[in-house]
């Protein structure tokens, strides 16, 4: 008889006068040898921890890759944290009037909505192509400011919250993405004007992480049309630069920017049933079809 047989049959042995012993002292019911070889082969199974239903969206990799004009994009799961598409996603490209984002971050944490400020003369038309866009010496709330921003993308009002902040504005956005980890990304005005300024769309997805714990920016972002009165009374009716917004019903909010040098950028938040991503297009000569499609890929490529 094999060595190990012999073992096997000892222990079963020893084991059985045990529980003989147990039976009588206790007058309980006998165990069978069959049941004693039954727990004993239970016993070396091995034991399988039960796992949990993790909903993380699967790649369908029958669907080919996104057509789209931009030089750089991403779209992000804010839900899983993880990427579902990107292009380009460490170059360092200028980022235009997305910067405003960051310039509201700043407005939100360090200054009071309620406070009024006057529009000086150096903060009209600052990129001297449109023409100003609020009036000298009108009066404006930091909230309707801040409004004006980020739906309209207002110069006016972006430099005016920098002028009138009292403090180095452009030195707190860039400590900002600095506390954000965003390595690869620099300011040098309140508005992305200058085109020396830079980010990445893997930098831009730290900001909006961030950015979505305040439910205010994202609702102003998510604004298609509104009325804006001064102090004065004089009225503002704007529209947001966003053109897909009221198209698609899932936007949560987002921002353009463009300059001739950065091309056309958009950042866009995106709801989809228990889910929730963002897509960031820079550098593109399309902004709103690369966005859409996307939109459309994603949906496909990941059954959401």
């Amino acid at each position: 008889m094999p060595y190990g047989a012999i073992i096997l049959t000892t222990v079963l042995v020893a084991l059985l006068f045990v529980v003989v012993f147990l039976v009588i002292e206790n007058n309980s019911p006998l165990i069978t040898e069959e049941d004693l070889r039954e727990n004993i082969l239970a016993a070396k199974q091995p034991y399988i921890l039960p796992v949990s239903k993790i909903d993380i969206p699967l790649r369908d990799w029958k669907i080919g890759e996104p057509d789209i004009n931009a030089k750089a994009a991403i779209i992000h799961d804010l839900k899983n944290t993880r990427i579902l598409y990107d292009k380009n996603l460490a170059g360092s490209l200028p980022i235009a009037s997305i910067t405003k984002i960051v310039s509201a971050m700043v407005v939100l944490e360090k200054m009071d909505l309620n406070e009024v400020f006057v529009v000086p003369p150096e903060a009209l038309n600052v990129t001297g192509e449109n023409g100003a866009e609020l009036f000298l010496r009108e009066s404006l709330t930091v909230n309707n400011l801040l409004r004006l921003m980020l739906i309209q993308s207002n110069n006016d009002a972006a430099y005016t919250l920098a002028l009138g902040s009292g403090f180095d504005f452009v030195g707190e956005m860039n400590a900002l993405v600095g506390r954000l980890n965003m390595i690869n990304t620099g300011f040098y005005d309140p508005a992305g004007f200058d085109d020396r300024g830079f980010s990445t769309v893997s930098d831009l997805i730290n900001l909006v992480e961030y950015s979505l714990e305040h439910d205010y920016l994202w609702q102003i972002m998510g604004t298609k049309n509104t009325t804006i009165v001064s102090e004065e009374g004089i009225i503002h009716n704007i529209t947001n630069t966003n053109k897909l917004l009221g198209q698609n019903l899932e936007i949560v909010g987002g921002k353009t920017g463009y300059t001739d040098v950065a091309l056309e950028n958009i950042l866009t938040v995106f709801g989809h049933g228990k889910t929730s991503f963002a897509i960031i297009v820079l550098g593109s000569n399309q902004r709103f079809l690369d966005t859409q499609e996307l939109y459309d890929w994603v949906l496909k490529a990941y059954e959401l």
